[in-house]
Order: C-alpha cells, then structure tokens, then sequence
C-alpha cells in the first residue's frame, strides 16, 4: 500500500484492488476460457502459455 497521507490514493487502491479481483475471477472462470482450436491456429504450443 501507498503511505501518503493523500486521501486522493485511498480511491485509486480500492479500484485496483476490485480490477485485480475481478482479473482474478476472469482468469479461473471457465466461461472465459480460450478454445484449444485457438491455440493451434496460432501455432502456441501447450508450454509457451504455461506460467
């Protein structure tokens, strides 16, 4: 978190933190999920989009 005595940052870190939250739930969500045919159309291979 930003120490500064700014209120103008507590607005700013509670949006980033509710985008990063949301991110999160889109990434894991099986609805968001990118077809395999995708990857093989772009020629990505199973260990180029492991993390």
């Amino acid at each position: 978190m930003i120490k500064v005595k700014d209120s103008s940052w507590v607005d700013a870190t509670i949006a980033l933190a509710t985008y990063a939250k949301i991110a999160f739930k889109r990434f894991f969500s099986p609805r968001y999920q990118v077809p395999e045919e995708v990857f093989k159309r772009l020629n990505i291979e199973d260990h180029d989009r492991k993390v």
